[in-house]
């Protein structure tokens, strides 16, 4: 590393709040603890473009969203209210509604 990148690296780190944040948050991560992702999932129906009604579930970050439908269908197969939201349609009732999983990535 050349000089002039060192002593520029060094008063960035030391003069700039969210670039001295960000390396110290960094340097927590790489040397302390690791990336932990998380998932959240809605299973819901849409009318072409967003969710607009739906059950948001706890989802673990290696599932496929197959299994949120699925935790859904077993939820509403146990529950005495059933499918409750009318989420699982069977076929096409004309409204442009669809059944759809939601799914939110984001780091803890």
């Amino acid at each position: 590393m050349n000089d002039w990148f060192k002593k520029e690296r060094s008063y960035l780190f030391q003069n700039d709040e969210l670039i001295g944040f960000c390396k110290d948050k960094r340097n927590d991560i790489v040397h302390k603890e690791m990336l932990i992702p998380n998932s959240q999932v809605a299973v819901g129906f849409t009318r072409g473009k967003g969710l607009k009604l739906g059950m948001s579930l706890p989802a673990n970050p290696s599932e496929d969203s197959e299994m949120a439908i699925l935790k859904y269908i077993n939820f509403s197969i146990n529950d005495e209210d059933g499918d409750f939201l009318g989420i699982l349609y069977q076929e096409d009732d004309g409204s442009g509604e669809y059944t759809c999983v939601e799914r939110i990535w984001r780091f803890r």
